[in-house]
């Protein structure tokens, strides 16, 4: 997820001192916050000589493998795969967060690692409040602790994720970075926080500041965030206003499962609806989305496409006028 600022200030730098640089990902994901879509116009132009991954070793099941490659390429036949094998349920919003909430509960107590997962903040939000509020009832959690920059409260005992790199922090050979998974071991009086990997190892202590601003609950996460995770299970939410690129990182985190909760009612704008919800089919709701893509066009394309467009209308116009100059009888002058 690279902005095209950020890609174009590294290749300087490069271009400088001689070096190469190497681009790995997947433009079908989500790109940066900021401007970007410059990666998908590189593989673009590169076309079939840009190298290409053609085995997936992430997943258990092999059908899965397969659907993978369906949803990035947008195919609306992987709904269908998706719903043979029991991964789609349907209903409405709370009943769908009821179920995930279950789900991942369920997973967690059986000793997997499971993440809840949806394209917006708010849905984030609930999860993770439920989650939360089944640790402390259950004496894992501490009830009180430090509050975050986004009103959150984690105390001993929760599951947290780093936000940004920071190699100043170690821990053991390695270094805090974004997207690592803590349990937080100890909060000290000056808002510090202790941590260690869920898999064991050494501790790391993030100074207050840091654990204010890049330090979030992580029980469930966004599809931006998500990008790069990998867990046992992930159960993602899935209504008709998620775009196909969050639905392909959310359908793609889990090893052994990834479950997709479909919003089915429809709930109109409450300012300007009329009745109430109207039910849909989860099949439609996916289909929809898989056509729905949100993905950032780099400038370039944008220039380009518009080039093209402006010089097809002047061709247009320019052929209509030779064309009534031709069949248009000439005008006598009196």
């Amino acid at each position: 997820m690279a902005a095209t600022k950020d890609l174009d200030h590294i290749t300087m730098q490069a271009r400088q001192v001689g070096a190469k640089v190497l681009l790995v990902g997947d433009w079908a994901q989500l790109s940066a916050v900021q401007a970007g879509g410059a990666f998908k116009l590189i593989a673009d132009d590169r076309g079939p000589d840009a190298p290409t991954l053609h085995e997936i070793h992430r997943f258990r099941h092999e059908w899965e493998r397969r659907a993978t490659f369906q949803l990035r390429a947008g195919n609306l036949d992987v709904v269908d795969s998706y719903v043979q094998h029991g991964r789609v349920e349907s209903g409405g919003r709370e009943d769908m967060l009821d179920l995930i909430f279950d789900a991942w509960r369920t997973d967690t107590t059986a000793g997997r690692t499971s993440l809840m997962l949806a394209a917006d903040i708010a849905t984030v939000a609930d999860l993770n409040a439920r989650a939360r509020m089944h640790r402390v009832a259950t004496g894992n959690v501490v009830h009180d602790g430090i509050q975050l920059a986004d009103g959150t409260i984690i105390a001993v005992g929760d599951v947290v994720v780093t936000r940004l790199n920071q190699r100043a922090l170690a821990s053991g050979r390695g270094w805090v970075k974004n997207g690592d998974d803590w349990i937080v071991h100890g909060i000290r009086d000056d808002g510090s926080v202790q941590v260690k990997r869920p898999r064991g190892g050494p501790f790391a202590t993030l100074p207050a500041d840091y654990v204010s601003e890049h330090v979030e609950l992580g029980y469930a996460t966004t599809a931006h965030r998500a990008q790069g995770r990998t867990v046992d299970t992930a159960h993602a939410y899935v209504s008709a206003a998620t775009q196909r690129e969050p639905l392909y990182v959310m359908a793609t985190r889990g090893r052994e499962t990834n479950h997709l909760y479909v919003d089915t009612a429809n709930e109109p704008d409450a300012a300007t609806g009329h009745g109430g919800a109207v039910a849909v089919e989860p099949i439609d709701v996916l289909r929809a989305v898989i056509i729905t893509s949100g993905a950032e066009t780099s400038a370039t394309t944008v220039r380009e496409a518009e080039r093209a467009s402006t010089w097809a209308r002047r061709m247009e116009w320019e052929g209509a006028a030779v064309h009534e100059a031709r069949h248009d009888p000439p005008t006598r002058q009196l």
